[in-house]
């Protein structure tokens, strides 16, 4: 047997059993535990696109060290996440914020939920007005590059108090209400052409129901089907404008499903084929940190200073959202080789599950912090799929700031601080 599915049966082993492991203590309700979603991310990021892709397109081929590095970081996350796990209670978070009477963070009554969803609803509208819809353009990919460059930095907040309605309903477990708001919030932000809020509204779902403890068969179907009904999007808006992705047709409700399916583990490929070239042109030749230096510097900049873009320019492609993401453990290959993408995988995962055990704690005394964490799993998902420092914590820092920005406004309104 080929070396490299000596090593891609040891990763799927190793991810499966940390799944069967975690549904065995949780049930269904196993999305907010690191390891399970950590294992389920690998399985779909790289195990599922490495297996299928190779037999279905001739032009997808990984490469044995592609797939040990895989391997490598695969344990190396467990590994962080299990350590992050057993640190005391103590030592991560005092409960002594369970007495404090006033609380900086909390959730707004209705009528400010629903003003703060319009404000971002306007804000979207006025974008529009301004810079024209891209869903309605001859060119959607175009002119999704050309709407988002200068005003992200406006529509990511933006999209912040969007969502925001949706996931406090969702909190106070007022399904219908989450509906209505999170579709038409949804539908809004999709005619920019961004169909990642999808990811992020799918993601918080999985999280907050998972740590209120009733999560439901009907829920994961229901994201499942969301997804694929995303991935038709896609192809169907390809069909519009007489294109073909992949080949890919849509002939009868069968063909329907498998080209829906097949366009999920394409994009997700996608990914997995960035971080094998990564391999391949970076084996012995490292950046020593440039690449990370570049991330952190595009956090706050603009994109064009990131990795995404700089392996975008260096291989001449470029994937739809603009720029070509090496995964985070590409990113750390590209540093440091393999002993990066060991210990920084390590870092990064003992780093992620302090912070969910530390908001999962925090949640006890009061329910905003749920925002907190269905975040957390939404960066963590985007760290898998572009790179860490661009990806976790530009996600993470915009939201935080977003919902100090929500918290010190309420209070502001409830006169609980005073203007000078």
């Amino acid at each position: 047997m080929d070396i490299y599915w000596i090593w891609f049966f040891i990763g799927l082993f190793v991810s499966l059993g940390c799944i069967v492991s975690s549904v065995k203590k949780y049930s269904l309700n196993s999305f907010v535990d690191p390891v399970f979603f950590s294992s389920l991310l690998f399985i779909f990021t790289f195990y599922l696109p490495m297996y299928f892709l190779p037999s279905t397109y001739s032009w997808y081929e990984f490469s044995e060290k592609s797939m040990f590095i895989v391997l490598v970081a695969n344990i190396c996350v467990t590994a962080g996440h299990i350590i992050g796990n057993y640190i005391p209670r103590e030592k991560i978070h005092n409960n002594s914020h369970k007495k404090r009477k006033v609380r900086f963070f909390r959730i707004p009554p209705d009528s400010i939920v629903i003003f703060i969803w319009c404000v971002g609803v306007l804000v979207y509208m006025a974008a529009y007005i301004i810079k024209g819809i891209p869903v309605l353009s001859a060119n959607i990919d175009v002119e999704r590059q050309l709407f988002m460059s200068g005003a992200g930095f406006i529509l990511q907040p933006a999209q912040i108090c969007i969502n925001f309605a949706f996931f406090v309903f969702l909190i106070q477990r007022r399904y219908w209400l989450a509906t209505v708001f999170g579709v038409v919030g949804l539908l809004i932000i999709i005619l920019s052409g961004w169909r990642g809020n999808v990811l992020l509204m799918g993601v918080g779902v999985l999280m907050i129901l998972s740590l209120q403890s009733i999560m439901k068969k009907k829920v994961v179907i229901y994201a499942l089907g969301s997804v694929l009904l995303v991935a038709f999007s896609g192809i169907y808006r390809a069909y519009l404008s007489e294109k073909s992705i992949y080949g890919l047709t849509l002939e009868g409700p069968a063909s329907i499903l498998e080209s829906s399916v097949l366009y999920v583990v394409l994009r997700l490929g996608i990914h997995a084929d960035t971080f094998n070239m990564v391999v391949k042109h970076f084996d012995g030749f490292f950046m020593n940190g440039e690449a990370m230096l570049m991330d952190v510097a595009g956090i706050f900049g603009g994109g064009e200073t990131t990795v995404v873009y700089y392996l975008k320019d260096l291989f001449g492609r470029w994937e739809g959202g603009g720029g070509l993401p090496p995964t985070m453990f590409g990113a750390f290959f590209m540093d440091f080789g393999l002993f990066g993408v060991a210990v920084l995988s390590m870092i990064s995962a003992f780093f992620y599950s302090v912070l969910i055990r530390f908001f999962r704690l925090k949640i006890e005394a009061n329910n905003f912090y749920y925002l907190f964490v269905s975040a957390l799993g939404y960066a963590w998902l985007m760290a898998f799929l572009g790179t860490f420092f661009k990806y976790f914590f530009s996600v993470m820092l915009f939201h935080f700031f977003g919902y100090v920005a929500i918290s010190f406004f309420i209070l502001l309104l409830n006169n609980k601080i005073k203007s000078a």
